[in-house]
């Protein structure tokens, strides 16, 4: 359902009783990128995924904005007052500034491959990313392509997962790409405050994941409350990758709290 919320249109679907569960997308993608994982915890919790603003159903950004006060409207909308977040790539950052921002809201976080705000990425990935963007600026279709043949995606290309995770981003919009995002962000960058995280995180990381998220796996697991495990048979988009192992190790994690 599409609900308006923080000055925009929110897409988001809640479902489902229990300790409540709210899973965030990565760059490009959307909510349905969490299909196995809603099967998989329909019956124990409440779950919540949504699209992040411009992506997937929900509005386009028309004004500043940051995605944790978004996230924060759902949690005061859906009245729920602890959650365990669980993001990957983009998903994670988002996740970061939340417990960075609002960590009274939040039970524990599940961060997979996840991106940090302020980390120094690589030149191989900095080129890379400038010559989608460049090229995104007049042409979409070939940002898409340049996109989808990144490294980063290379082994669930290779995955049962290939056919959904290819529709999933032929459907982006590619409005970043065209347009100046007005995001805000968390002020210093969460790469320098992330002792001040003192939640239960766990860091999942795949095996095949390429340099530069491995490293951010190993940053993020001298946080105060982690621990890290990797992701067998997989690479970026773990949770479409092996789902059924991404599954357990959250289940085990989230058992664990109890």
């Amino acid at each position: 359902m599409i609900e308006k919320l923080n000055g925009t249109e929110l897409w988001l679907e809640s479902t489902g009783r229990g300790q409540a569960l709210v899973f965030i997308h990565g760059f490009s993608l959307d909510a349905r990128m969490w299909d196995a994982q809603l099967e998989a915890f329909k019956a124990d919790h409440q779950l919540v995924r949504y699209d992040l603003r411009g992506f997937g159903r929900s509005a386009l950004p028309n004004e500043a904005y940051r995605h944790s006060e978004d996230l924060l409207a759902i949690l005061n909308y859906l009245q729920l007052q602890k959650v365990t977040l669980i993001g990957l790539s983009l998903g994670g950052g988002v996740a970061l500034d939340v417990a960075l921002t609002y960590p009274d809201r939040l039970e524990a976080l599940v961060l997979a491959d996840s991106i940090i705000d302020g980390f120094g990425f690589s030149e191989k990935w900095r080129s890379t990313n400038k010559a989608i963007w460049t090229a995104g600026k007049t042409d979409i279709e070939l940002a898409k392509s340049l996109w989808l043949n990144h490294e980063l995606f290379e082994s669930v290309n290779q995955s049962s997962a290939a056919q959904e995770f290819k529709q999933i981003l032929a459907d982006y919009s590619g409005w970043h790409w065209q347009n100046k995002d007005p995001q805000l962000y968390t002020k210093p960058a969460a790469v320098e405050r992330l002792e001040d995280i003192k939640l239960p995180t766990l860091i999942l990381i795949g095996e095949k994941d390429i340099s530069d998220f491995q490293q951010i796996a190993e940053v993020l697991s001298t946080l105060p409350k982690a621990q890290k495990v990797v992701i067998p048979e997989a690479g970026h988009m773990t949770n479409m990758e092996n789902p059924q192992t991404f599954n357990q190790k959250i289940r085990d994690f989230l058992r664990d709290l109890l």
